[in-house]
């Protein structure tokens, strides 16, 4: 159980939120050494939805040949999710991954047994097989994707284990990457035996994602061999092109002879240098030279590279040790002798001078700095910075913030525990003012940690129990110069919908994004999701950047992107929608450079509360009075009552609208129904959403007699017995279709849909237009589906009995109460009363001949069938006849 929610509770400290995060593992599972159980290593997915993955495992004894710990034999997983949730995967099978997976190596060298999460629900977990686990020789590196289920979905086979050249050591080194777009695949890098006799030999291998849980080799290489190594360090990572950076900074061994000048000058030669990999290419490229550099005694121990959070392109920063060396010369000391005369006599003082000679002192020092490189895909360098750090450890790591700056972390050993301290600074590389209160803190003695895609460090603390564990969460100050990171993307500043929107307008037909930059469309995809009843997302609309362009509603603008949105991609009140841009989508006009696209965990926003088409109701006062006015006054009456009920709800100016449209009620002749909409608010987030304004307009008509709707000039006809009320079978069943067949025929005929939906508020069959096939024209072919036909169908049944019969009703009671006579009552009734017997004479007729209703998607096609067979019937009746008459003659 945790204890409290991993991200959002916790204590203050000025910028600096924190919380203790404790996990209970469960009774039931069997402890194998008796021991407290470690966490070995945190990881994150990439995809801002804030999950991390933690390996824990128990100390199964001390190897004191290796001076390392070995662990208990079998795989502990923790998924733990942004509400604090944990999902627990445990797996045990000592044939498959054996016990030389449990064992550290070496304090340098990475774990044999590694997990990645991948995307989604899955993890990669590698490790190493033999078949001989006494001989090295036998060793192969493999690989198995697990789900949160802890189902094995595939396996995956790399490699023969690396072996430290000339010996039979064995040396697990491997690198494993995700693609930027992870659902691409990841790759992997590892030293190769048998080439050369230096470790300095690498093959990569791009995998790719086959849909269905499994990977497959996409493509492969290997790294030349960098001859005379001083020092060496490599790493690799996602480019935001789709493909792969090696980046590797090593300082060699130079021979000069006699004649070359440099002799004098330089020993090492010492550079940055990096190779571009582009996804599935075949090749490696020639690698480019990032920096180099012309001090002397140079050594590099340790690199770091990604993204650039803030900025465009990537950057990497290097820790760098330069040793200096200086002498203390020979020195010429003097010595004062004093010679003891007999007692009588005062003492002689003879002054000796003596030469000292002695070898030159040396005395070596070194001094820890660290330089960030930006630059791009192409490998063009924008800039170069030294860093000077005051924090100097031994054990220290830098890492990038993905809110800005970057963090320099110190892991001191201390007894069983580390002391793990850290120090922010900012992207000027200046020392972030800051209060966190616990320094050191005392973590466990793999000093674990990670830090999540939403600026959240987590800190494995010190296991003190035999049955938990424990993390400290710290959310990280903004670094950045911009405000905040609302989208998990700094480049980006603003969009429309804004994200958290609950108001975006149904049908809405365009979206937006404002970038920190100038842009220009790349060739990636934009991808509109909406959230459905299981939680599931379902695909609305694709927009490719390669075929975006002004013909089709798509438009740059400085540092604007807007882009059109179909009619029917945003048309479910009360949905949850999701947005989703490709890394690729968008580029930087300056540098061509491909910019960080936006995860759809971080783009959503709702429908409700967008426009909602609706009526009211005039009294019989009311509408005698509207009807006295002519065109001019019965637009003033629709602005004045607009105004008033702005100001009696009330809401802001322009969210009321009517298109002046009115009929006769069909339940009541004697009065008409006018439309008034309510559009979606577009200004501050502490505005009302148009359901609330809609609930609370309804009310204030319903209760006319206890409110100011009563007071106004316009608003005091409003019928209090019909309130307001939605257009909402009618819409409902057009917005419910979700055919591809419907939607290509939305996309043409929306708006003369829309229009025939405003007409049927008094009756639902005026939709049966829309497919009724008239002079053939397309318009005219609405593919309803059976669904949304019996919708309608039942629909025109309830109403016969809600409306027509009690309208026929009401007008008996009048015909039977009138004192004198009048034929248009009486015309009235007969008319009603017709048409009542004519609705529920076709709805019986339709329930028992459905092949001929109106009703049913295919009535077109079938009627034509039974009309084909009854002719062919008919004929061959006819023909029978003929046959017959024949054979009497």
């Amino acid at each position: 159980m945790a204890s409290v929610d991993l991200f959002t509770n916790g204590f203050t400290q000025n910028t600096v939120i924190y919380s203790n995060f404790t996990y209970q593992e469960t009774s039931i599972q069997p402890n194998l050494t008796g021991s407290q159980p470690h966490i070995l290593t945190i990881v994150h997915y990439n995809d801002n939805s804030g999950t991390a993955i933690v390996r824990i495992g128990r100390e199964n004894y001390y190897n004191y040949v290796t001076k390392n710990y070995c662990y208990e034999q079998r795989l502990l997983i923790r998924v733990i999710q942004k509400n604090g949730s944990v999902i627990p995967i445990n797996y045990e099978n000592p044939n498959e991954i054996q016990d030389i997976n449990y064992c550290y190596i070496t304090s340098l060298s990475k774990n044999p047994l590694n997990i990645y999460p991948l995307f989604d629900q899955y993890i990669l977990v590698t490790y190493t097989y033999a078949t001989n686990t006494s001989d090295t020789s036998t060793y192969v590196d493999r690989g198995m994707v697990f789900n949160w289920d802890g189902k094995i979905i595939s396996k995956l086979e790399f490699d023969k284990s690396f072996l430290s050249p000339g010996t039979i050591n064995w040396h697990p080194n491997e690198y494993v990457v995700n693609n930027i777009s992870p659902k691409k695949g990841f790759l992997r890098l590892s030293m190769i035996n048998g080439i050369g006799t230096n470790s300095d030999f690498f093959k990569w291998s791009q995998f790719g994602y086959n849909d269905n849980g499994s990977f497959f080799l996409l493509a492969e290489g290997i790294v030349s061999s960098i001859q005379h190594l001083t020092s060496f360090q490599v790493t690799v990572f996602a480019t935001l092109d789709g493909g792969y950076a090696l980046v590797y900074a090593k300082t060699t061994s130079r021979t000069f002879n006699s004649n070359n000048m440099l002799a004098t000058q330089f020993s090492e030669n010492a550079g940055i240098h990096a190779i571009m990999l582009g996804y599935n290419q075949s090749t490696t490229l020639q690698s480019v030279i990032l920096y180099q550099f012309t001090t002397p005694n140079l050594n590099f121990t340790g690199l770091y590279c990604s993204v650039d959070f803030v900025y465009i392109g990537h950057s990497c920063i290097a820790y760098v040790t330069q040793t200096q060396t200086s002498q203390i010369q020979n020195v010429t000391t003097t010595v004062i002798t004093t010679t003891i005369t007999p007692s009588a006599a005062a003492p002689t003082v003879i002054p000796v001078i003596t030469t000292v000679t002695a070898p030159p002192t040396t005395i070596t020092s070194s001094d820890n700095f660290y330089v960030k490189i930006r630059f791009l895909s192409c490998g063009f360098v924008i800039s170069l910075d030294p860093i000077f750090a005051t924090n100097n450890g031994s054990l220290t790591i830098v890492r990038t913030l993905p809110y800005g700056g970057y963090a320099l972390i110190d892991r001191i050993i201390s007894g069983s525990n580390m002391n793990f301290t850290f120090e922010l600074y900012d992207e000027s590389n200046a020392l972030a003012n800051y209060n966190f209160p616990i320094r050191p803190l005392i973590t466990n003695f793999n000093g674990a940690f990670d830090i999540l895609p939403n600026n959240t460090m987590l800190v494995a603390l010190s296991e003190t129990t035999t049955t938990s564990w424990q993390i400290l969460s710290v959310q990280l100050p903004s670094l950045s110069p911009y405000n905040d990171n609302v989208y998990g993307n700094l480049h980006v500043s603003a969009t429309y919908p804004p994200k958290g929107s609950k108001n975006l307008t149904l049908n809405s037909n365009s979206i937006n994004i404002t970038y920190q930059d100038p842009i220009t469309l790349n060739k990636g995809n934009l991808y509109i999701y909406q959230s459905t009843i299981n939680g599931s997302k379902i695909l609305r609309q694709l927009i490719n950047a390669k075929f975006c362009n002004i013909g089709n509603g798509c438009s740059v603008s400085g540092k604007v992107v807007t882009l059109k949105v179909l009619d029917c991609t945003f048309n479910d009140p009360n949905a949850q929608y999701y947005i989703e841009v490709d890394n690729d989508f968008i580029k930087s006009s300056i540098y061509n450079e491909p910019i960080l696209g936006i995860d759809p965990n971080m783009w959503t926003f709702n429908t409700v509360g967008g426009v909602i088409q609706g009526l009211l109701r005039l009294t019989s006062d009311g509408t005698q009075y509207f009807q006295n006015l002519n065109v001019a006054e019965r637009e003033r009456f629709f602005n004045h009552l607009i105004d008033e009920l702005t100001i009696l709800i009330p809401t802001e100016n322009g969210r009321l609208s009517s298109n002046g449209n009115y009929q006769k009620d069909t339940s009541d002749s004697s009065k008409i129904i006018i439309t008034l909409s309510i559009s979606e608010t577009k200004g501050s987030d502490n505005q009302r959403i148009s359901t609330e304004i809609e609930s609370n307009l309804n009310l204030l008509i319903k209760n006319k007699e206890f409110t100011g709707i009563s007071t106004k000039p316009t608003t005091q006809y409003l019928d209090e017995t019909y309130g307001y009320q939605r257009y909402l079978l009618a819409f409902t069943i057009l917005f419910s279709e979700k055919s591809e067949e419907y939607i290509d025929w939305f996309v043409q005929y929306g708006r003369v849909a829309v229009t025939f939906a405003l007409a049927s508020g008094t009756n639902i069959d005026t939709l049966l237009i829309l497919r009724a096939r008239l002079m053939n024209i397309e318009m005219f072919k609405a593919p309803f589906s059976d669904r949304s036909l019996t919708t309608i169908f039942w629909g025109a049944c309830v109403a016969v009995f809600l409306t027509e019969i009690p309208q026929f009703i009401l007008q008996i009671i009048v015909l039977n109460s009138s004192v004198l006579f009048d034929f248009v009552p009486i015309f009235a009734a007969v008319a009603s009363g017709l048409s009542v017997l004519a609705s529920i004479t076709s709805k019986l007729f339709f329930i028992r001949h459905k092949a001929y209703s109106p009703y049913l998607s295919h009535f077109v096609e079938k009627r034509k069938t039974i009309i084909m067979y009854e002719k062919v019937e008919k004929q061959t009746h006819d023909t029978n006849d003929v046959v017959d008459t024949n054979d009497r003659k």
